[in-house]
């Protein structure tokens, strides 16, 4: 019977590697289509992998607790000859467990990395044999492929090409000793508690040195008087409840009004890809920050939030942030992000600085909302009384983004939901 290579398939935005939790069959068991082969976790969530076929597992190379790369063979297994015509190029957004090579039971070692090389077939450009051999050699995967910038005729990927890419990912995935954190010889006594950081806290504190060492951050602020849009608010939340199942908050409402503003301002919702490319998104898939159980953070989105309304916005972020509290949030949800908005405010927080995270280029920050003093206008009479009031906060990544523009942004969202007294 063909065996085939199972890859380990991309879980979410800038995940480059997972944690192999617990194998659910062990070799020379077999398993079923969408039966579930193995629990792997990523510094965001921690999914379930099911099988694309039936077959038997033949080996399994990547132990419990190891750290695997996106697109490393994890497994083999037989499968049927029926099989291997569905066989196709990993994808992009599959949280499927992904095939790439097939090869003959019993066929050597040598042999199974010739055939890897099949999945190339179905590259963007012509590959030669010599570059095939390093792909399959360093696991490189279409994905990837399809990132490299040949500079051979015809855009052709040289050797030296694939090699330079090979080496970029390599100090990626290895910042440089001057922002690594160094261990200190410290003074540790009986009662203090000494823990190791979970695998997902380390990679998450990946990424956010990712993030300062390479986004210059500037923040901008705005106060926001919501007198009208609380008293809003407790007009209508007792017949949306009613009416649609749903208890609108005012991170709901607030959400909303930034999908509305990002209309106007198309340069934050964007990505920065590299140095030289920037990448404005028609589409909003917005990120909000939701706290896990455990005390970790997961930054889910909605994809094309700007064609929801208020309600359906509101019932997606319940669903999605329940989804991700539970560990069932599926990968696409946590993938390719163009903005971000955390709730720092819920926690008692007056106002933030928010970190981006690659390779968007702006976050906002909502503060909490407290009661104090304000000048403001009650029709065209200057008034001094106590209202409602919460701070914005945006981050944004000031190689691409100017502070007259993340200004202006801010004023625009501060109008609309100061305008709430009158909707």
């Amino acid at each position: 019977m063909p065996v085939v290579d199972i890859l380990l398939p991309k879980m979410g935005e800038s995940v480059a590697e997972a944690t192999i939790l617990k194998w659910l069959k062990k070799s020379g068991e077999t398993i079923q289509k969408d039966e579930t082969l193995v629990e792997i976790g990523t510094d965001k969530v921690e999914s379930d992998l099911p099988s694309e076929f039936d077959g038997q597992i033949v080996e399994i190379l990547a132990p419990e607790g190891s750290n695997i790369e996106v697109g490393a063979v994890i497994a083999r297994m037989e499968v049927p000859e029926s099989a291997l015509q569905h066989i196709t190029a990993p994808e992009n957004n599959s949280q499927q467990t992904q095939v790439a090579t097939v090869s003959n039971a019993g066929s050597s070692q040598e042999t199974s990395k010739n055939q890897g090389k099949e999945v190339y077939k179905n590259a963007p450009v012509f590959l030669s044999p010599v570059v095939q051999k390093i792909a399959v050699e360093k696991n490189i995967s279409l994905e990837e492929i399809s990132q490299i910038r040949g500079t051979g005729a015809n855009n052709r990927i040289s050797k030296k090409d694939l090699l330079a890419f090979v080496e970029s990912k390599q100090t990626k995935a290895q910042p440089t000793s001057a922002f690594l954190p160094q261990k200190r010889n410290l003074p540790i006594t009986d009662s203090d508690h000494v823990e190791q950081l979970s695998r997902m806290r380390q990679i998450i504190a990946d990424r956010m040195l990712e993030s300062v060492n390479t986004i210059p951050h500037v923040t901008t602020f705005a106060e926001v008087d919501i007198t009208g849009l609380k008293q809003w608010r407790t007009t209508h939340k007792k017949a949306l409840l009613e009416q649609h199942g749903v208890n609108v908050t005012y991170t709901h409402i607030m959400m909303h009004a930034v999908v509305q503003s990002l209309q106007g301002f198309p340069k934050l919702n964007a990505w920065l890809n590299g140095r030289d490319e920037f990448i404005q998104k028609q589409a909003v898939a917005l990120g909000f920050a939701t706290a896990l159980p455990d005390g970790n953070l997961i930054v889910p989105n909605i994809k094309n939030a700007q064609s929801l309304k208020l309600i359906d916005l509101a019932l997606a972020v319940n669903a999605t942030a329940e989804q991700a509290r539970a560990g069932k949030i599926p990968a696409d949800a946590i993938q390719h992000t163009t903005f971000t908005v955390s709730n720092t405010g819920k926690f008692g927080s007056l106002m933030g600085t928010p970190l981006i995270s690659v390779p968007q280029v702006a976050v906002l920050a909502l503060g909490e909302i407290h009661r104090k003093p304000l000048v403001y206008m009650d029709g065209d009479t200057e008034q001094f009384g106590p209202r409602d009031a919460i701070m914005l906060s945006i981050s944004y990544d000031h190689r691409v983004i100017d502070c007259a523009y993340a200004a202006s942004f801010l004023k625009d969202l501060k109008q609309r939901l100061e305008a709430y007294h009158s909707a």
